[in-house]
């Protein structure tokens, strides 16, 4: 009996020296690919728009000669995520593939690698398949970043009780609107840390580098462009959430290279057009004027949801200045003054809601010129980037963004 005793007092003392070995291994590395691929066609016929004619209105709509838009064209996409996990920590790529059917314009040699010879393609495409298809140089790569936990149990900083999880790289923007569209939405590259600080309290806090100056003196049109962004979500209680939400941006000298996203031109006025174009066998162009833009954004979100009867406010008020060049050739700073009210209101019965939404804007009056003597206001809002989704699902009869 005695020796039995001692054979698994043996026994448990082995496995328990050879225990902690097993608990300090790493976890075991785990790749997930997750994805879509649609395929769309779609036919149109409409009246086309003409040039003005000395004496007429602009624009109008005209079938003279044959001045009709029609046409019928297919396509199809594929996006693909690819997710790297060890424990905690991740590492996503996201890569999109957008091919319009049939060679486009003078497109003979898109398989030949070189894309400058493929012409345009329809919107949302980035090449087209010709005959053979070995389409080389179109991947996209829609996100690159590095997703790990920052403060919290089992992460970079334990001692700090609360949860921080830290995304870095080019990824979607989360956490700071719920409407698409009306602030921030679609992909950035940057920083964004989300923490709870609370079951009902999160926050969430994004850098956003929208332009980066590397050298000037190589490249005389780079631009240092940056946002920053604070919101706190706060569950007051069930059926009430608010979010109220802080943003700056801040454009060195115009918005060149991502699209002029966030700085459309308005009014007559393009605050862009200072991007000198790349010359062939340099570098750079000369450097453009500057046309520096400053903003602050206040307000936030709000949903409340009372049994069937739902309320989506959003409030943003927008300040700050820019640099417009007026009509005698002098660099003003123009004031901006702006703001956007939306909201949404739904019933609910069953699998019917039914909802209305109202926003309004300022904007610029048909006779106000930012580009007078005085400058005036600027009254447009604009988003740091719409994503061109603003009023998506609204939007039926009239582009989104």
């Amino acid at each position: 009996m005695r020796k039995s005793v001692f054979v698994a007092l043996a026994v448990l003392v082995v496995l328990g020296l050879l225990a902690p070995p097993s608990f300090a291994q790493a976890p075991a590395p785990k790749v997930t690919i997750n994805g879509l691929v649609d395929f769309v066609t779609t036919a149109y016929w409409g009246l086309a728009q003409q040039a003005q004619v000395a004496g007429t209105s602009p624009n109008q709509p005209s079938v003279d000669l044959g001045a009709h838009k029609h046409g019928w064209y297919s396509r199809e996409r594929g996006v693909f995520t690819i997710t790297g996990e060890v424990g905690r920590v991740k590492g996503v790529w996201a890569v999109e593939l957008d091919f319009q059917n049939g060679a486009s314009n003078f497109n003979a040699s898109s398989n030949s690698g070189s894309l400058t010879t493929v012409g345009p393609t329809y919107t949302g495409a980035s090449s087209a398949f010709d005959l053979d298809t070995d389409i080389q140089g179109a991947v996209e790569t829609k996100w690159l970043y590095l997703e790990t936990p920052i403060t919290g149990p089992g992460s970079l900083l334990p001692f700090i009780p609360v949860t921080t999880i830290g995304r870095f790289g080019g990824q979607p923007f989360r956490g700071h609107d719920y409407k698409p569209g009306i602030l921030v939405t679609g992909d950035f590259p940057g920083v964004n840390l989300e923490t709870r600080w609370a079951p009902n309290v999160k926050s969430t806090l994004t850098f956003v580098q929208i332009g980066e100056q590397l050298d000037r003196f190589i490249a005389p049109n780079q631009k240092d462009n940056y946002a920053f962004l604070a919101s706190l979500e706060w569950d007051v209680f069930k059926g009430l959430t608010i979010k109220p939400t802080y943003a700056y941006g801040f454009w060195d000298g115009g918005n060149c290279g991502t699209g002029n996203l966030g700085t459309e031109a308005y009014g007559g006025y393009n605050p862009n057009a200072n991007c000198p174009a790349t010359v062939a066998g340099t570098v750079a162009g000369a450097p453009g004027v500057g046309r520096n833009i400053t903003r602050h954004y206040l307000g936030g979100d709000v949903r409340w949801t009372m049994g069937p009867l739902s309320v989506q406010p959003t409030f943003l008020y927008l300040l700050g200045e820019q640099e417009v060049l007026n009509r005698n050739g002098i660099l003003n700073d123009v004031d901006i003054r702006s703001f956007l009210f939306d909201t949404i209101a739904g019933f609910r019965t069953g699998p019917l809601l039914v909802e209305t939404r109202i926003m309004y804007t300022p904007g610029v009056n048909a006779n106000h010129d930012v580009q007078n003597a005085g400058g005036g206001t600027i009254r447009t809002y604009q988003m740091i980037n719409s994503g061109t989704s603003y009023m998506n699902g609204w939007s039926e009869i009239w582009k989104s963004g």
